[in-house]
């Protein structure tokens, strides 16, 4: 509450006031202590049509909401980084990639033989990202040796191969981006239709003329909002149908209810979730009877 405004912060205090008859209930960040009385307060003022159950799937759309929300975020900003790097840089690319999975997968708490699987198609996709950074092309050159300064007399051209490195750019983008979007509709359980690798490859050809002076210019954070405007929009239909679920209580319950309970749920996390709802929605059977 103190990163509220001034108007804000009375109006929340306003809230938990009526709530909790003008006295706030301490809740114990370690034991959970108080967060039943704290929960049971809240059911008491709600409409009797709004179910305990209901209210909980809300409360887990929010936090899946949440946290995909932060997950592209943070991905976006490594993928900005990534894509700055030139072709010769193959090691920094794969590296970094790889790093990105393991912070998607940290996030989600994947297990072994996931992360295992992911291990590889990163070290795979970061390979085949870096051949955007390499262009090969031929230049001419002077003949060498007798029997070549004899052709070159008689007049053939001799040319040489050059390897010239760029930034990996949006070509990278477009190796790199379909493995951490498929990663992302795994990992937070999407049920939408899910984008083919051509489709995510349309959309950021679109997009191109965009990006590309962005990295021109090396503007990392520049990049990374673009890109993460982009994923957000792969998962568009999700957030919707997260947003109309959750709408569909905060209808029936104020909205400071509803933080109240995200932000009980993130102090009792699983077990809050588990454990301590079900006695709540015990406790909330026993009040309606």
């Amino acid at each position: 509450m103190n990163k509220l405004d001034v108007q804000e912060h009375q109006g929340q205090l306003d809230s938990y006031n009526r709530i909790f008859d003008n006295h706030l209930i301490p809740v114990s960040s370690v034991s959970g202590e108080g967060l039943s009385e704290l929960v049971i307060n809240l059911f008491r003022i709600m409409p009797q049509k709004v179910a305990p159950t209901k209210l909980q799937e809300s409360l887990i759309n929010t936090r899946r909401l949440n946290r995909l929300e932060f997950v592209i975020t943070e991905s976006s900003n490594l993928l900005a980084e990534i894509i700055l790097l030139k072709g010769n840089q193959s090691d920094d690319i794969q590296a970094a990639y790889l790093w990105l999975f393991a912070l998607i997968c940290k996030h989600y708490s994947v297990d072994q033989d996931t992360w295992l699987t992911c291990n590889g198609d990163a070290l795979k996709i970061g390979a085949k990202a870096k051949e955007a950074g390499i262009k090969e092309c031929k230049i001419p050159r002077p003949p060498s040796g007798f029997w070549e300064n004899v052709q070159a007399f008689f007049g053939k051209e001799f040319k040489k191969y050059l390897v010239e490195t760029k930034q990996i750019g949006v070509d990278g983008l477009k190796e790199l981006l379909p493995g951490v979007y498929e990663l992302l509709y795994v990992c937070a359980h999407i049920n939408n239709y899910k984008l083919s690798k051509l489709e995510i490859e349309e959309k950021l050809s679109l997009k191109a003329s965009e990006l590309e002076p962005l990295v021109k210019q090396n503007k990392v954070e520049a990049l990374a909002y673009q890109i993460g405007g982009i994923l957000q929009g792969f998962f568009e239909s999700d957030i919707k149908d997260f947003n109309l679920s959750n709408n569909q209580v905060a209808s029936q319950v104020e909205q400071v209810g509803l933080r109240v309970l995200v932000h009980m749920e993130e102090i009792g996390d699983m077990e809050f979730r588990n454990g301590e709802f079900a006695g709540i929605r015990h406790s909330y059977r026993r009040l309606e009877g």
